[in-house]
């Protein structure tokens, strides 16, 4: 590598190569590979168009301007990271062909997808109204907008609504969870539509845990 770089004075490397400003930087855009043999004729350099490059640079700038689009882009990516999850909790549960009667214990709250596709192929007839009896203790504890927290953490509940709706997994998608949960609802507070209640419950719970990490921002911005 030394022997080729000698071949080549320093001239050359600048008739090569031009510096380019981008983002408050300079850039070395290079106009014509060196070539290994200095015995071949040199190539008629073919230079860039200045225009061209700062059509491209600024084009790059606006794209990294826009952080609203950046956002909705990671957002769809993390929807199909979680739903990847999902699929792939299923997939292995099929594979494995569990026992429907064996009994496995259950740790509350459910901390992501796998462990609500996990609770899902626990349900079971025979097993059904065991879960709905332990879910019903849990929820009885408190008001339902603290104590659905017991069933759920806060992350799947930032990540869930009943319909799937504004860029959120549904609840939906677990009809055997989502029917135990129901059904425990309808226990703590008969007469009352278990969805509504459901739904009353997540909007609080999500509503708490946002003011909740903006007061903490606040604290952090004041130290």
């Amino acid at each position: 590598m030394a022997s080729t770089l000698e071949k080549f004075s320093v001239s050359d490397f600048v008739t090569k190569a031009v510096a380019m400003p981008y983002k408050g930087g300079l850039v070395v855009v290079p106009l014509l590979h060196v070539m290994a043999d200095q015995q071949q004729p040199p190539k008629k350099l073919s230079r860039m168009s200045f225009e061209s490059v700062s059509r491209k640079a600024d084009a790059s700038t606006q794209t990294d301007e826009e952080p609203n689009g950046q956002a909705a882009i990671m957002a769809e990516l993390a929807i199909l990271k979680e739903a990847l999850a999902t699929q792939t909790a299923l997939m292995r549960h099929m594979a494995m062909g569990q026992n429907t009667n064996e009994v496995r214990r259950v740790c509350f709250p459910l901390e992501s997808v796998l462990e609500i596709v996990d609770l899902e192929e626990q349900i079971t007839p025979e097993r059904s109204k065991d879960y709905t009896s332990q879910v019903s203790a849990l929820l009885g504890q408190a008001a339902l907008t603290k104590s659905i927290k017991k069933i759920f953490s806060e992350g799947v509940i930032e990540s869930h609504n009943l319909d799937g709706k504004n860029g959120k997994l549904s609840l939906r998608t677990y009809p055997k969870v989502l029917n135990m949960i129901m059904e425990a609802i309808r226990t703590i507070h008969p007469g009352q539509p278990a969805e509504g209640v459901l739904r009353s419950a997540l909007a609080c719970a999500k509503n708490t845990a946002n003011k909740a990490k903006n007061r903490k921002l606040r604290e952090e911005a004041n130290i």
